[in-house]
């Protein structure tokens, strides 16, 4: 039965107790500026208002205030204080480090909960707040059965629901009753029974109808549940056990504290462990300690950690050590006065639930421990890589077809929307006239403000839009590349961020070095190919000295896995592959050209749609993935699938597509200095039939989306995911979006042996697949559609046209194990 925790001190109105209320998925739109009250707007689809979340006039909460023009950001408590108002309280974290006075236009309120832990009633005594420490403790042990490890987003704040407030009123009529005025805190169930108290001196704390007192002799006294007289006794002279009863041990155990009904309590076993309430505590043979289950199974060892967290002494002055799980997360944590912070060491519920084998207890946990994660990828700050800092910025892609816009065709970007974004010389990519090895600039060495341009297929000329619209179908020539869009779009983000039309002292520059066609070893060093880019980079940091400026390298833009999808090219030698590419990029190009400490960062997208191959477990896309996790500066802008596209290479608008989608994760890194990773699974669980699938969500909730087969909008009957076992292919009878976060998998029968679950696959699904976040950012430029420029008939796309490219976040693709729940 769900309980919640209720505090005397929480906040109070007249006729009821005021609590810090959290709720998922709440966000309205604000056009207040400074630094005072707000008045809320309309909340966006797929969010709830703070009626929709039961968040009263009076109550409190933690939210998160974000400008997306400036990138400004404030997290701080909040109360709600009229219809459409909400007051700004304390203030717990923003961009600046200090309260934001925000400007003109929208930006977005949503509730969040803070990274930091923050402990309410500052008019409480000491011992109330110790009680309030003690509290999250109570919680996480009143649910420990429910909640993972890492679900460290849970507090028992979070009862923003029915029951909670039946739980809130039966507290309220507690400390009403002038018997029971020495009450610190009650955990109550949604029926009224309190389950756990602590009383308001901290000297007793009653579980299950006994109670745990310490005596002003400082003696320890474990209460009989009748309230009369001592079980156990705590004293400097020893241990007194009343009303003892002494019987013949079992095997295997030397002495035991046992019920009237022969169930021990405490006991200690012939080996020399110990055992308290079913877990075994016993020595290591290196000398240190374990903790073991009933079974036997280890649960704790002072090196391996409790339940998958490791001891850690934490570079903190609030917290003195701690269990952390792979990510940093605390699980379980001691103050340096001694007292603890735990947030629910449990593992997950074994009550299958009305719903089948996974709890809705469960997946809520789940759920909320990845949206904590999402948030703080999206908060990691500590990006340490160059920064467009230089007079001069050189952003260069390098790759095959893709990387230079072949069959990019007619182009579309044929204006220039920010004079502070040049290509060197009149097209972004080389005069092919000149050779492969080296860089020629089309026209002259001058910079110029970039457009797009289409090249005929000697790349030795640039054709004009009456050429371009004779061109037949399928014809090669390079257009439309993703780069122009990237870099206007982060030209974009950058002037907000200062407030200006056109920063013109910083300006970027963009290169296209890639060529048709190439693998990983055609495009590696000492090739033609690098010799070039590394050419490129030298004679446009020549151009700029030469103009009196500085250069730098922010990034390299990396299109390409296509030619190693077609010639089965291995996960591991892709990888190894790859890596060796950026380490001798940075030896000659950041080191040897530009001269910069900082690292550039290399950005790729996950190669896919019609070039994936199943053969060899998605292995381009899976090395892509895997070296987004693995790999310092290493990032993923997003899955190439779900674009407009010719039957293989894009058309030109989507290259500009997925050009939008570079320059929303630079902006992101560069810019705002945040981390980035797109929509991808993170855990992959199996209990009986069902798979259960935890996801990092950019902008959460997860939706289903239709993505674009060349020009037609595409749905599948299992979204994109198949399962596959030891006895082959396991039918999907069910799959659904359970939670923010989460996909359950419902499957035909039980899997035999290992598991696999692989999604966007080829074979089936083209190398698409239909699941995507609710991200809301608005691109620059949006879908053109002109009959007569080449264009072909299918573009013109009535849901597309004229209106902004959709910034979804799609899933990337991906093949891995399922493991058991």
């Amino acid at each position: 039965m769900p309980v919640r925790l209720v505090h005397p001190h929480q906040y109070r109105s007249k006729d009821r107790i005021m609590v810090l209320r959290y709720a998922d998925r709440v966000r309205h739109a604000t056009l207040s500026v400074g630094t005072g009250q707000l008045v809320l707007g309309q909340s966006p689809a797929g969010y709830q208002t703070l009626d929709d979340a039961g968040i009263a006039i009076g109550d409190t909460t933690d939210i998160s205030i974000e400008d997306p023009l400036t990138g400004a950001w404030e997290v701080t408590r909040a109360t709600r204080v009229g219809v459409d108002q909400v007051a700004r309280g304390d203030l717990q974290d923003s961009s600046t480090g200090g309260r934001i006075s925000f400007g003109a236009g929208v930006k977005w309120v949503t509730i969040v909960l803070p990274a930091a832990k923050i402990t309410e009633g500052k008019d409480a005594a000491e011992a109330a707040a110790s009680a309030a420490q003690a509290s999250e403790v109570a919680a996480a042990a009143a649910e420990a059965a429910a909640v993972p490890a890492a679900s460290t987003a849970l507090t028992a704040a979070q009862d923003a629901n029915a029951a909670a407030d039946r739980a809130i009123a039966t507290a309220d009529s507690i400390r009403g009753d002038p018997t029971e005025q020495t009450i610190a805190l009650a955990v109550v169930d949604d029926t009224g029974n309190t389950a756990l108290e602590l009383t308001g001196d901290a000297k007793e704390f009653r579980v299950a109808g006994a109670a745990l007192r310490r005596n002003d002799d400082a003696s320890v006294e474990l209460l009989r549940h009748d309230g009369v007289g001592f079980s156990v006794k705590l004293t400097g002279d020893g241990v007194q056990v009343a009303d003892q009863e002494h019987v013949a041990a079992p095997p295997g155990i030397q002495w035991a504290v046992a019920d009237g009904d022969g169930f021990a309590g405490m006991a200690l076993l012939t080996d020399g462990t110990a055992q308290i309430a079913g877990l075994r505590i016993g020595p290591t043979d290196a000398g240190g300690v374990e903790l073991r289950t009933p079974a036997g199974d280890l649960f704790y060892n002072a090196g391996d950690g409790i339940g998958g967290l490791t001891f850690s002494t934490m570079a903190r002055d609030d917290v003195a050590v701690a269990w952390v799980d792979a990510e940093g997360f605390i699980g379980f944590a001691l103050r340096p006065d001694g007292t603890a912070i735990g947030t629910g060491l449990g593992g997950g519920s074994t009550d299958p639930g009305a719903g089948g084998a996974y709890s809705d207890t469960e997946i809520q946990a789940r759920n909320a421990a990845n949206l904590a994660r999402a948030a703080q990828v999206a908060r990691n700050t500590n990006f340490t890589g160059q920064r467009p800092t230089a007079t001069y910025n050189h952003f260069i892609s390098y790759g095959q077809s893709l990387s230079i816009g072949q069959e990019g065709w007619p182009a579309l970007t044929v204006t220039a929307p920010f004079a502070g974004v040049l290509s060197h010389g009149l097209s972004i990519r080389s005069n092919g006239s000149a050779g492969t090895s080296v860089w020629t600039p089309y026209g002259s060495d001058a910079f110029s403000p970039l457009v797009a341009t289409v090249t005929n297929l000697l790349n030795s000329a640039i054709l004009t839009p009456v050429e371009q619209a004779a061109l037949t179908p399928g014809s090669g020539e390079a257009g439309e590349t993703p780069l122009e869009a990237a870099l206007i779009s982060l030209r974009r983000a950058w002037n907000n961020a200062r407030a200006v039309e056109d920063d013109p002292d910083r300006l970027f520059v963009a290169s296209a070095t890639g060529s048709g066609g190439k693998s990983l070893a055609e495009l590696s060093k000492p090739s033609a190919w690098h010799s070039r880019i590394v050419d490129c980079a030298a004679k446009v940091r020549a151009k700029a000295l030469a103009l009196g400026g500085t250069y730098c390298i922010p990034a390299v833009i990396w299109l390409q896995g296509e030619q190693d999808y077609a010639d089965g090219t291995t996960k591991e030698g892709y990888k190894a592959g790859l890596k060796q590419i950026i380490a001798d990029l940075r030896a000659d190009m950041q080191v040897g050209v530009a001269g910069q400490d900082k690292p550039f960062i290399f950005m790729t997208y996950q190669t896919g749609g019609s070039y994936s191959n199943d053969a060899l477990n998605l292995a381009v896309g899976m090395a892509q993935f895997e070296l987004m996790l693995e790999e310092p500066d290493f990032f993923l802008a997003a899955p190439v699938y779900a674009v407009t596209d010719k039957g293989g290479h894009l058309d030109p608008n989507g290259y500009r597509w997925d050009g939008e989608y570079f320059g929303q994760a630079l902006g992101k890194i560069l810019v705002q200095g945040q981390g980035w990773r797109p929509l991808h699974p993170t855990s992959l669980t199996k209990r009986g039939r069902e798979v259960l699938i935890d996801f990092h969500v950019p902008e959460p909730p997860l939706v289903w989306g239709m993505p674009f087969v060349t020009t037609t909008a595409t749905d599948y009957p299992t979204k994109g995911f198949v399962v596959r076992d030891n006895s082959g292919d396991n039918a999907i009878t069910a799959v659904e979006i359970v939670a923010d976060t989460m996909v359950r998998i419902t499957l035909a029968r039980d899997p035999v042996g290992t598991a696999h679950l692989r999604y966007a696959g080829k074979a089936t699904f083209n190398g698409n697949g239909c699941l995507r976040d609710s991200n809301p950012a608005r691109s620059f430029f949006t879908y053109e559609y002109s009959a007569g420029t080449g264009q072909y008939a299918a573009a013109d796309i009535p849901a597309l046209v004229g209106q902004p490219y959709p910034l979804a976040n799609w899933c990337l693709a991906f093949d891995l194990p399922v493991i058991d729940s």
